[in-house]
Protein backbone atom coordinates (compact mmCIF):
# COMPACT_ATOMS: atom_id res chain seq x y z
CA UNK A 1 0.00 0.00 0.00
CA UNK A 2 1.15 3.56 -0.71
CA UNK A 3 -0.12 6.88 0.59
CA UNK A 4 -2.42 7.34 -2.41
CA UNK A 5 -4.44 4.34 -1.24
CA UNK A 6 -5.04 5.86 2.18
CA UNK A 7 -8.20 7.79 2.94
CA UNK A 8 -8.21 11.37 4.20
CA UNK A 9 -9.49 9.93 7.48
CA UNK A 10 -6.44 7.64 7.71
CA UNK A 11 -4.01 10.52 7.26
CA UNK A 12 -5.91 12.95 9.47
CA UNK A 13 -6.26 10.57 12.43
CA UNK A 14 -2.61 9.55 12.11
CA UNK A 15 -1.64 13.21 12.36
CA UNK A 16 -3.96 13.82 15.30
CA UNK A 17 -2.46 10.83 17.12
CA UNK A 18 1.09 11.91 16.32
CA UNK A 19 0.40 15.42 17.66
CA UNK A 20 -0.78 14.03 21.00
CA UNK A 21 -4.51 14.05 20.34
CA UNK A 22 -5.01 11.06 22.65
CA UNK A 23 -4.15 13.31 25.62
CA UNK A 24 -5.05 16.87 24.67
CA UNK A 25 -7.10 18.98 22.28
CA UNK A 26 -5.34 19.83 19.00
CA UNK A 27 -6.29 22.87 16.90
CA UNK A 28 -7.61 22.16 13.40
CA UNK A 29 -4.90 24.31 11.83
CA UNK A 30 -2.09 22.26 13.40
CA UNK A 31 -3.71 19.08 12.07
CA UNK A 32 -4.17 20.63 8.62
CA UNK A 33 -0.56 21.78 8.46
CA UNK A 34 0.86 18.38 9.38
CA UNK A 35 -1.53 16.57 7.04
CA UNK A 36 -0.44 18.91 4.25
CA UNK A 37 3.21 18.12 4.95
CA UNK A 38 2.49 14.40 4.65
CA UNK A 39 0.22 14.56 1.60
CA UNK A 40 0.24 18.02 -0.04
CA UNK A 41 -1.65 16.74 -3.07
CA UNK A 42 -4.65 16.00 -0.80
CA UNK A 43 -4.55 18.88 1.65
CA UNK A 44 -3.61 21.97 -0.38
CA UNK A 45 -5.73 24.58 -2.11
CA UNK A 46 -6.88 23.44 -5.54
CA UNK A 47 -5.93 26.33 -7.83
CA UNK A 48 -2.46 26.12 -9.33
CA UNK A 49 -1.34 29.59 -8.20
CA UNK A 50 -2.17 28.74 -4.59
CA UNK A 51 -0.68 25.24 -4.75
CA UNK A 52 2.59 26.91 -5.73
CA UNK A 53 2.43 28.96 -2.52
CA UNK A 54 2.09 25.73 -0.49
CA UNK A 55 -0.98 26.75 1.48
CA UNK A 56 -2.75 23.93 3.39
CA UNK A 57 -6.52 23.58 3.11
CA UNK A 58 -8.43 22.92 6.35
CA UNK A 59 -11.60 21.78 4.56
CA UNK A 60 -10.63 18.14 3.77
CA UNK A 61 -9.18 17.79 7.28
CA UNK A 62 -12.36 19.12 8.86
CA UNK A 63 -14.51 16.82 6.70
CA UNK A 64 -12.40 13.81 7.70
CA UNK A 65 -12.66 14.67 11.39
CA UNK A 66 -16.42 15.19 11.15
CA UNK A 67 -16.66 11.78 9.46
CA UNK A 68 -14.67 10.15 12.27
CA UNK A 69 -16.89 11.89 14.80
CA UNK A 70 -20.21 10.87 13.28
CA UNK A 71 -19.56 7.39 11.92
CA UNK A 72 -17.15 5.80 14.35
CA UNK A 73 -17.08 7.99 17.47
CA UNK A 74 -13.33 8.14 16.84
CA UNK A 75 -12.91 11.82 17.74
CA UNK A 76 -14.60 14.56 19.69
CA UNK A 77 -14.34 18.28 19.04
CA UNK A 78 -15.12 20.85 16.42
CA UNK A 79 -13.56 23.30 14.00
CA UNK A 80 -14.20 26.87 15.06
CA UNK A 81 -15.30 28.31 18.36
CA UNK A 82 -15.81 31.56 20.19
CA UNK A 83 -13.51 34.58 19.80
CA UNK A 84 -11.07 33.10 22.27
CA UNK A 85 -11.11 29.80 20.36
CA UNK A 86 -12.02 27.88 23.50
CA UNK A 87 -14.12 25.20 21.78
CA UNK A 88 -11.89 24.79 18.75
CA UNK A 89 -9.91 21.57 18.47
CA UNK A 90 -10.07 17.79 18.35
CA UNK A 91 -9.21 14.80 20.52
CA UNK A 92 -9.21 11.06 19.99
CA UNK A 93 -11.79 9.08 21.96
CA UNK A 94 -10.91 5.69 23.49
CA UNK A 95 -12.55 4.15 20.42
CA UNK A 96 -10.28 6.32 18.30
CA UNK A 97 -7.16 5.20 20.13
CA UNK A 98 -8.16 1.54 19.71
CA UNK A 99 -8.72 2.23 15.99
CA UNK A 100 -5.29 3.86 15.75
CA UNK A 101 -3.62 0.93 17.52
CA UNK A 102 -5.10 -1.38 14.89
CA UNK A 103 -4.21 0.83 11.92
CA UNK A 104 -0.94 2.52 12.90
CA UNK A 105 1.39 0.13 11.08
CA UNK A 106 -0.71 0.17 7.91
CA UNK A 107 -0.86 3.97 7.78
CA UNK A 108 2.73 4.64 8.84
CA UNK A 109 4.01 2.13 6.30
CA UNK A 110 2.02 3.75 3.49
CA UNK A 111 3.27 7.20 4.52
CA UNK A 112 6.82 5.88 5.04
CA UNK A 113 6.84 7.30 8.57
CA UNK A 114 7.81 5.71 11.87
CA UNK A 115 5.04 4.53 14.17
CA UNK A 116 4.71 7.01 17.06
CA UNK A 117 5.53 5.17 20.27
CA UNK A 118 4.39 5.80 23.82
CA UNK A 119 7.44 6.72 25.98
CA UNK A 120 8.24 3.95 28.47
CA UNK A 121 9.06 6.35 31.32
CA UNK A 122 5.75 8.14 30.88
CA UNK A 123 3.96 4.79 30.81
CA UNK A 124 5.56 3.65 34.07
CA UNK A 125 4.77 7.01 35.71
CA UNK A 126 1.14 6.67 34.64
CA UNK A 127 0.85 3.13 36.02
CA UNK A 128 2.33 4.12 39.38
CA UNK A 129 -0.01 7.11 39.63
CA UNK A 130 -3.10 4.95 39.05
CA UNK A 131 -1.93 2.16 41.36
CA UNK A 132 -1.54 4.63 44.24
CA UNK A 133 -5.14 5.87 44.09
CA UNK A 134 -7.78 4.89 46.63
CA UNK A 135 -10.10 3.87 43.81
CA UNK A 136 -7.61 1.37 42.40
CA UNK A 137 -6.91 -0.04 45.87
CA UNK A 138 -10.63 -0.59 46.34
CA UNK A 139 -10.77 -2.36 42.98
CA UNK A 140 -7.92 -4.69 43.95
CA UNK A 141 -9.50 -5.46 47.30
CA UNK A 142 -13.08 -6.11 46.16
CA UNK A 143 -12.55 -7.03 42.49
CA UNK A 144 -15.26 -4.51 41.61
CA UNK A 145 -16.19 -0.87 42.27
CA UNK A 146 -19.69 -1.28 43.68
CA UNK A 147 -18.63 0.58 46.86
CA UNK A 148 -16.74 3.34 45.07
CA UNK A 149 -17.70 6.98 45.54
CA UNK A 150 -17.67 9.92 43.16
CA UNK A 151 -15.06 11.49 45.44
CA UNK A 152 -12.68 8.61 44.76
CA UNK A 153 -13.13 9.04 41.02
CA UNK A 154 -12.63 12.80 41.24
CA UNK A 155 -9.48 12.32 43.34
CA UNK A 156 -7.99 10.00 40.71
CA UNK A 157 -8.79 12.49 37.95
CA UNK A 158 -7.57 15.51 39.95
CA UNK A 159 -10.87 17.35 39.66
CA UNK A 160 -13.84 18.08 41.91
CA UNK A 161 -16.93 15.84 42.09
CA UNK A 162 -19.00 18.91 41.20
CA UNK A 163 -17.19 19.42 37.87
CA UNK A 164 -19.43 19.29 34.77
CA UNK A 165 -20.03 15.78 33.45
CA UNK A 166 -18.39 16.72 30.16
CA UNK A 167 -15.19 17.73 31.98
CA UNK A 168 -15.05 14.57 34.09
CA UNK A 169 -15.66 12.37 31.02
CA UNK A 170 -13.00 14.18 29.00
CA UNK A 171 -10.34 13.81 31.70
CA UNK A 172 -11.26 10.17 32.26
CA UNK A 173 -11.06 9.43 28.54
CA UNK A 174 -7.56 10.89 28.40
CA UNK A 175 -6.54 8.56 31.23
CA UNK A 176 -8.28 5.66 29.49
CA UNK A 177 -6.49 6.47 26.22
CA UNK A 178 -3.17 6.21 28.06
CA UNK A 179 -4.23 2.87 29.53
CA UNK A 180 -4.98 1.58 26.02
CA UNK A 181 -1.54 2.69 24.85
CA UNK A 182 0.20 1.13 27.86
CA UNK A 183 -1.57 -2.21 27.19
CA UNK A 184 -1.61 -3.33 30.83
CA UNK A 185 -4.55 -5.75 31.17
CA UNK A 186 -5.07 -5.09 34.88
CA UNK A 187 -5.25 -1.32 34.35
CA UNK A 188 -7.50 -1.70 31.30
CA UNK A 189 -9.90 -3.89 33.24
CA UNK A 190 -9.92 -1.33 36.05
CA UNK A 191 -10.91 1.45 33.65
CA UNK A 192 -13.66 -0.71 32.17
CA UNK A 193 -14.95 -1.32 35.70
CA UNK A 194 -14.96 2.45 36.24
CA UNK A 195 -17.17 2.95 33.19
CA UNK A 196 -19.62 0.37 34.52
CA UNK A 197 -19.60 1.84 38.04
CA UNK A 198 -20.01 5.58 37.37
CA UNK A 199 -22.97 7.03 35.48
CA UNK A 200 -20.99 10.20 34.80
CA UNK A 201 -18.67 8.19 32.52
CA UNK A 202 -21.43 6.76 30.32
Amino acid sequence: MNKYELSNLDVTLFVLYKLGGAHKKIHTEYIAWEAFRLAPERFSWRLKEFRAKKIPDKTPVRHALELGKKEGNLVIGQAGGDRAGKREGWELTPEGVVWMEKNLKRISSALNKEVPSFPRKEALRFLKKIEKTQLFSLYLKNKDLSRASNYMLADMLNCTPEAPKETIKRIFDRFYNTAIEVKDKKILNFFEQCINAFDVLK
